[in-house]
């Protein structure tokens, strides 16, 4: 069972809502616009200040981590992150959220990420030294990728038991794929093959505008609003 101590989390729509009231103070000014903007800016404050503790539990040896909330302003909490010896990254967040009364979806997300080194990138090969600096340059600087389970209408009080049975389940049939030496390599083939059809159907669109004439413009019919002669 997971052991989380959460306090009040800033939602991101005070932000928008302090700045929508600060862009509308800056026309007509009103002592009510300057009270609420005040009450607003305090609040805020208040809930920056606010933490989440979370007592990870990890197989990999990776440290208890304090994670600080409030400046990434996601709907997600943050449950633990670890490193595997192939160098993927792995972090676990929690996306669960209300759906009607006291009943919930449950989602975990196990987000990973590679970095790619260059002895990674040589492993893939392609003949046309062009296309394949394109995806490479469309592949940027780390492969990365995306695992979620949920569950649809938990009762309350079950959602954190749940929420760790989705992740035992992660870890009993998947991180058994993530951590072989070589699944790197088949991420990185199986990224840069999809790249590849991209780059392939961007140049056959390029080609086919270029083959289409171009528009000389609409079709004259004035000649049959013009009086002909004998009528």
């Amino acid at each position: 069972m997971m052991n989380r101590q959460k306090e009040k989390e800033p939602h991101p729509y005070i932000l928008l809502l302090l700045s929508g009231i600060n862009l509308a103070g800056r026309g007509k000014s009103r002592p009510c616009f300057f009270c609420l903007v005040f009450a607003l800016k305090t609040a805020l404050l208040g809930l920056m200040k606010s933490k989440v503790t979370c007592s990870t539990f990890n197989d990999f040896g990776g440290p208890k981590i304090d994670f600080n909330h409030w400046e990434h302003f996601n709907l997600m909490d943050f449950l633990e992150k670890n490193t595997l010896p192939n160098g993927l990254r792995l972090t676990f967040y929690d996306k669960s959220r209300r759906l009607a009364g006291d009943r919930w979806l449950v989602e975990l997300q196990c987000a990973a990420e590679c970095p790619l080194t260059a002895e990674l990138a040589a492993q893939f090969t392609e003949p046309d030294d062009r296309l394949r600096a394109e995806i490479m340059s469309r592949l940027g600087d780390k492969l990365e990728f995306s695992v979620n389970r949920t569950r649809h209408f938990i009762d309350e009080q079950e959602k954190e038991q749940v929420l760790a049975e989705l992740l035992a389940g992660i870890r009993e049939h998947v991180l058994i794929y993530f951590v072989k030496p070589d699944f790197p390599r088949r991420l990185l083939l199986d990224t840069c093959a999809k790249l590849r059809e991209d780059c392939l159907l961007d140049r056959h669109r390029d080609q086919e505008q270029q083959q289409q004439p171009e528009d000389d413009g609409p079709a004259d019919f004035s000649a049959l609003f013009r009086d002909q002669p004998g009528r």
